[in-house]
């Protein structure tokens, strides 16, 4: 989650584990972490990202931000102080699939997304 860091997380749920194995002697649980990514977290009104969420606007698509249950390199950027946007057209269930496709119509909005990202001076 934004605001979080990733290496507070595994302690967090140990302490809630904890909690319950007092409640439950029987409990066993193991926690572990394959995985860790910084989440990204970004000021929405810095001028790269205004311009963004404007872009996606002006192409007639909907520029509300919202998070996303994947992972990207962006959390990274994000955490050494880059600006970041994940975007892009198509469905993220589809992405990285033996499946893996498009419509035409999510690709025509993805060019016109980006025609007008071009626009802007960064």
């Amino acid at each position: 989650m934004p605001g979080e860091d990733a290496d507070s997380v595994i302690p967090e749920v140990e302490k809630v584990i904890d909690k319950l194995r007092k409640q439950d002697s029987g409990l066993q649980v193991t926690v572990e972490s394959d995985f860790k990514d910084n989440p990204l977290s970004q000021d929405l009104n810095s001028p790269v990202i205004t311009n963004i969420l404007e872009g996606i606007k002006k192409a007639g698509m909907d520029s509300t931000p919202i998070g996303a249950a994947f992972a990207t390199d962006a959390g990274a950027f994000s955490a050494i102080g880059l600006h970041c946007v994940v975007l892009g057209p198509g469905e993220d269930k589809n992405s990285h699939t033996a499946d893996e496709s498009i419509a035409v119509k999510e690709l025509e909005e993805g060019v016109r997304v980006f025609r007008e990202l071009m626009k802007f001076k960064y």
